[in-house]
């Protein structure tokens, strides 16, 4: 009985809170990849469990806010890296894309083949040979 209140207090809690987390609004993809290629003090990214789960609804709608940000602008192989990664995340499990168009990669594999003729993109093959193969094996 004493534990009864605050078990009856923790469950309201979650259900209330539940409805809070999905919407059934497109996903937003700039705030998620902005802080994806947004560099700490150090000189480093870093990405939370947060962006990832974020990124894995994304899919080519990642690309596109990508490509969107980095138009016009040097990008260095760090940042190469991490535009791969943001693609590898948005990829990693089509069924959890919530836009079915955004399933298919046609903004990603632009993107990928841009990257790909930059100088800076010189060392990482495997990394675009990687990516490429997750791509590959997205519907078309």
């Amino acid at each position: 009985m004493r534990y009864m209140r605050p078990l009856t207090f923790v469950l309201s809690m979650g259900l209330s809170v539940a409805p809070c987390q999905t919407t059934s609004q497109e996903p937003n993809a700039e705030p998620v990849v902005r802080r994806m290629l947004t560099r700490f003090p150090n000189g480093g990214f870093g990405y939370s469990g947060w962006d990832e789960k974020e990124l894995f609804r994304l899919g080519d709608a990642s690309a596109v806010e990508v490509t969107r940000l980095i138009d016009g602008k040097d990008v260095s192989t760090d940042e190469i890296r991490q535009i791969l990664l943001i693609i590898q995340f948005s990829f990693v499990a089509p069924s959890q894309i919530k836009v079915e168009s955004d399933r298919q990669p046609k903004a990603a594999s632009l993107l990928v083949e841009r990257l790909e003729r930059l100088p800076a993109s010189s060392g990482l093959a495997e990394d675009f040979v990687g990516t490429r193969k997750l791509l590959s094996g997205c519907p078309r």
